[in-house]
């Protein structure tokens, strides 16, 4: 019989942190979130031999926010997941966004078309007062202040603390063992993210201009021979056609490690 499966894909970048969110994310860089999708799409590749006999009928883009990960990225990520996965028609493909970072309705069909048929807006986004960012310029409601304030004394866990244990700026001599245990569980997951983005290292700038190069060159060679029926190389005839053959397979294997 047939097993069903879900995919989740965490994509951990925010624009900032929110002091409301426990979910472990981290500050959007394009290097970073070049890194990461390579390393992820890597990932996928390497579990889909082992998900044949299933069927996927969801795939969760969570976060973070997922929607800064940026079209582009997603578009390859999803059609990925389609390539190399057996998805039902009728999946439900999620992508979680905040409303600043998806307000682009070119982006949001290019995501539609592509794939993606549903978006998870949380409720908090809507209130503008409520979503406390770290950003130069912080705009705060007095009311929602104070009514943080009283929450916080309820549950008796200032919010300053909660945020320093985010940052790791506490000393953790000063927190209880809970908190101790959420902040050794938060660096943990820091390090990991960064040992799998430092595994995943770009090509140098070189390497694109010069498979394209190899490409070219080869194209190049093979219509000079066909127009002149002996150069590049005098006397050597067909065998012309040969290499301007192996210089474009050159070029074109190079593609194959284009990261």
């Amino acid at each position: 019989m047939e097993q069903t499966l879900g995919l989740y894909l965490h994509i951990p970048f925010c624009k900032s942190k929110c002091a409301y969110c426990d979910f472990y994310s981290l500050p959007h860089s394009e290097e970073k979130m070049d890194a990461y999708a390579a390393a992820l799409l890597r990932h996928l590749e390497e579990v889909a031999p082992r998900c044949t006999a299933h069927t996927v009928d969801t795939v969760y883009f969570g976060g973070g926010t997922p929607s800064y990960l940026g079209t582009k990225r997603l578009v390859k990520i999803l059609k990925t997941i389609l390539k190399k996965y057996k998805v039902d028609k009728q999946a439900e493909i999620t992508l979680e966004a905040n409303p600043d970072s998806a307000g682009d309705w070119k982006a949001l069909r290019t995501l539609r078309k592509c794939g993606f048929n549903r978006i998870s807006l949380g409720m908090q986004s809507a209130d503008d007062t409520a979503a406390v960012e770290e950003t130069t310029e912080d705009v705060v409601d007095k009311t929602s202040v104070d009514e943080d304030q009283s929450d916080d004394d309820d549950l008796d866990i200032p919010m300053d603390r909660v945020e320093a244990v985010l940052n790791a700026t506490v000393d953790k001599d000063s927190l209880s063992p809970q908190m101790q245990r959420m902040m050794n569980r938060q660096a943990e997951n820091t390090r990991r993210v960064e040992e799998s983005i430092k595994g995943t290292k770009s090509n140098p700038r070189w390497f694109v201009p010069l498979f394209c190069a190899l490409m070219i060159i080869g194209l190049v060679w093979a219509v000079v021979y066909y127009l002149t029926t002996d150069y590049p190389i005098p006397h050597i005839g067909a065998w012309n056609l040969a290499i301007a053959f192996a210089i474009i397979m050159v070029g074109f294997i190079m593609t194959m490690w284009w990261r």
